[in-house]
């Protein structure tokens, strides 16, 4: 029962949506992804690999080749409290390019 609990929670924060924007939040992002519930770590492994291959295509970071995905989500779950984007819960994908510029800054 509390599984299903905590799931329908991380749902409803998921599907948190304004009439202004359709955006996943920092929170919310930060939320899914430090969830143990297989089907939100699948979401955010996901989630990730979109982000970092934004930001790859963007230059606005240089990611190393053969980092795994596993550190990426890693680096986004653990810096992302202390980004200046999330203190103002703002787009998850914001916060993304902030977080991987810092961590894989391009020369």
């Amino acid at each position: 029962m509390k599984k299903l609990l905590a799931t329908i929670y991380i749902v409803f924060l998921a599907c948190q949506v304004t009439a202004d924007t359709a955006v996943l939040s920092s929170k919310n992002a930060y939320n899914l992804c430090t969830s143990d519930i297989s089907h939100w770590i699948d979401f955010c492994n996901g989630l990730i690999q979109g982000y970092v291959d934004y930001a790859s295509l963007a230059n606005a970071a240089c990611i190393p080749i053969g980092t795994t995905r596993t550190t990426l989500v890693t680096v986004y779950i653990n810096f992302l409290p202390q980004s200046e984007v999330y203190e103002t819960d703002g787009p998850a994908l914001q916060a993304a390019l902030e977080i991987l510029g810092k961590a894989y800054p391009c020369s």
